[in-house]
């Protein structure tokens, strides 16, 4: 039992007795409200808490070096930690002559040095398949759900603001951009290759 709990107790208890000299019509009138002040005290309580934690928030931010830090801001105070990945490299990819990027590819580095990829196709961001693709992965940050998947949220937002974008030919071969002529060498990556990875 918390402080205000204790508190609230204390006060209901000292009104009850203040009231056991009256009448029984009295008291119970006496008790009803006291109890329903009570109630109100905790109402106004706990929406007072639910104001606090709405003004916190998380905040994800990447170092020069890849490092994904989770800072945690409110009341005057930051909380900060590293995440167990560090961010190598993102990139959005589209077809040629697209204006919008499609996919994306981001090359995390796991906490044991391991190097991963993550494809997404970008018209199914939501938290499903944003969660699928890093459980895939093996990419888990030590939260509960919620958080989980605000932090999953926030690192693809982030990579995707710093990703650039690439044209791809949609196969291997001889491909035209504009009036040039260029070449898909079967080491290069292809549209319908990442497009199948997503």
């Amino acid at each position: 039992m918390g402080e205000y709990e204790r508190e609230l107790e204390l006060w209901t208890y000292a009104e009850k007795e203040k009231i056991k000299a009256g009448s029984d019509v009295e008291k119970r009138a006496a008790i009803a409200e006291i109890e329903l002040n009570g109630a109100v005290r905790k109402a106004e309580r706990l929406a007072d808490i639910r104001a606090k934690e709405a003004l916190k928030r998380n905040v994800i931010s990447c170092t020069a070096n890849g490092s994904v830090i989770l800072q945690r801001e409110g009341f005057g105070e930051k909380i900060s930690g590293t995440l167990p990945l560090k961010i190598k490299r993102a990139k959005c990819y589209c077809h040629i002559g697209d204006v919008q990027p499609a996919a994306l590819v981001l090359v995390v580095e796991k906490e044991a040095g391991e190097e991963v990829f993550l494809f997404w196709n970008l018209e199914l961001v939501e938290d499903r398949h944003i969660r699928k693709i890093f459980e895939r992965q093996g990419i888990h940050f030590g939260f509960g759900e919620k958080k989980e998947k605000e932090i999953r949220r926030q690192i693809l937002q982030m990579a995707r603001s710093m990703a650039k974008t690439c044209e791809l030919p949609e196969e291997h071969g001889w491909y035209k951009i504009e009036d040039t002529w260029l070449y898909a060498f079967p080491e290069d990556i292809t549209w319908r290759e990442v497009w199948e990875l997503c």
